[in-house]
């Protein structure tokens, strides 16, 4: 969570609280662009930690802004959700099948074996399968976490709202300033 402090509002109220909506419109920029932050870094800072790239992370998950208003609605929210990413856009080793093994990693650092799975070309690209009975036609793609889990990853949230609060904070400044010497005033 991104926190603006009272000593940050009585300084913004001193500051630009002669100008009209000054300091609302400070808050709602800064919140703004904090916002915007977050989701410009947020699938580069998964993919640093899990073996899968930014981009599939960004084009398995949806980010729905809901920005702060110039109006007394000074609040702002990001909602990250999205599907599990196939296990195939990680990083695997091995084809399977009879005596041959599987190795996912999907964590930096981490992985392991997949003892029932095997690697197949559908048609429509490869993926790793895995049988839920003796039936030849009873098999299943595996699946990674999804991009929303990647992102919240108790590694991950929170160097992203460290950076998303220097931007604020930065941000902040700049409006001040930028209202001071009366630019979009």
């Amino acid at each position: 969570m991104i926190e603006i402090t009272l000593e940050q509002v009585e300084r913004i109220e001193k500051l630009v609280g002669n100008i009209k909506r000054g300091p609302s419109r400070v808050l709602y920029n800064a919140i703004n662009r904090g916002l915007s932050r977050i989701r410009a870094i947020s699938a580069k800072e998964a993919s640093q930690r899990f073996t899968v790239s930014a981009s599939q992370i960004k084009s398995n998950s949806k980010a729905s802004i809901k920005n702060a208003s110039p109006n007394a609605n000074t609040v702002g929210m990001i909602t990250i959700s999205g599907k599990m990413i196939p296990i195939y856009k990680f990083q695997v080793t091995g084809k399977g099948g009879r005596g041959g093994k599987v190795k996912v990693q999907v964590k930096k650092g981490g992985g392991g074996t997949l003892q029932h799975a095997f690697v197949a070309n559908l048609g429509h690209g490869s993926n790793v399968l895995e049988r839920t009975s003796a039936q030849r036609n009873s098999s299943e793609t595996i699946f990674g976490p999804s991009a929303a889990h990647m992102i919240g990853h108790n590694e991950i949230a929170p160097h992203i709202e460290q950076e998303a609060q220097e931007v604020v904070n930065k941000r902040i400044e700049h409006e001040i300033e930028r209202l001071l010497n009366g630019i979009n005033v």
